[in-house]
């Protein structure tokens, strides 16, 4: 009876986070087009802030706000403990996943399905001040709401249910909320290592410190790229660049290795984790995971 209980419980939960997932894109859907008919999903500057700021809000933020207050959950917490020296490891190691699963992705979806993974050119930066505006509207703001969407609201809902079934379902959440297939590739390989580091920090904080530094290099990488026209430039830029793939390579080396040696050395916790069961969650999870996978190609 408790087992059947126990299938019974996550196989609900499953589908409120499908049903939450399929919000998540109808909301989305709608501010993309609110956005498209005033003209801001294609401005700079604070226009470029505004329909940031518009989305994902609405479609990240709000939603997850309110599933926690129906669940009865708290809204920001637990956030967990961060240390400086490791939070810049998870970093390093988050960015060298997404360069290098976004170069494998963009290689393999380019033989195989040339239309996919074009992506959208990135402004003009004209100063400082739009450099900042750039930085909060494509780093903070996508940090902060994407990982309290995945990291928090989905991950702390399936985190009862087992450790690995919380990492990859909001795994699989984050990259399909990507536009692309490209993006949807790396994006998941990205936070299979956020749904381990709220695991081992007991909170969402670290994955949102993580996920901040990614998107700050990638800023900074869209900003200085065109400022470096001279040859001098070019070499202590690529330097910069590549070492910070090469710590980064390091620090997910060093991450693995002491993940599998806490698995070897941990015992099985008794987890109210079912074995079996669940067929309907898991049948929701996959007809709105089909749904994100359409909107791809239609």
């Amino acid at each position: 009876m408790i087992e059947k209980r126990e299938r019974l419980t996550f196989s609900r939960t499953l589908v409120f986070l499908s049903l939450l997932f399929c919000a998540h894109f109808l909301l989305r859907g709608g501010c993309g087009a609110l956005l498209s008919f005033s003209g801001l999903s294609d401005g700079v500057g604070w226009q470029r802030l505004i329909s940031r700021f518009f989305l994902n809000s609405f479609s990240l933020f709000l939603p997850g706000i309110l599933y926690l207050r129906f669940s009865g959950r708290p809204l920001f917490s637990p956030r967990g403990k961060i240390r400086p020296f490791e939070s810049a490891g998870y970093t390093l190691s988050l960015y060298f996943l997404s360069v290098a699963f976004g170069w494998a992705a963009g290689a393999l979806f380019s033989r195989f399905l040339p239309a996919a993974g074009g992506g959208t050119l990135p402004p003009r930066i004209g100063g400082i001040a739009d450099a900042a505006l750039f930085w909060i509207a494509d780093a903070l703001l996508p940090a902060f709401c994407e990982e309290f969407f995945c990291r928090h609201v989905l991950f702390g809902e399936a985190a009862p249910f087992g450790k690995a079934r919380a990492i990859v379902i909001s795994s699989l959440c984050f990259g399909l909320m990507h536009p692309d297939p490209v993006k949807a590739c790396y994006a998941f390989f990205c936070g299979l290592l956020l749904g381990y580091a709220a695991l081992k920090s007991g909170g969402w904080l670290l994955p949102f410190v993580m996920h901040l530094g990614a998107n700050t290099l990638n800023v900074l990488v869209t900003v200085l790229t065109p400022l470096s026209t001279g040859g001098r430039e070019k070499q202590l830029f690529g330097v910069l660049f590549f070492a910070a793939l090469a710590a980064g390579a390091i620090s997910i080396a060093v991450i693995v290795f002491f993940a599998l040696r806490r698995i070897a050395l941990s015992k099985k916790t008794a987890l109210p984790m079912p074995e079996e069961g669940g067929g309907g969650g898991y049948a929701a999870l996959i007809l709105f995971s089909a749904a994100a996978v359409f909107r791809w190609f239609f």
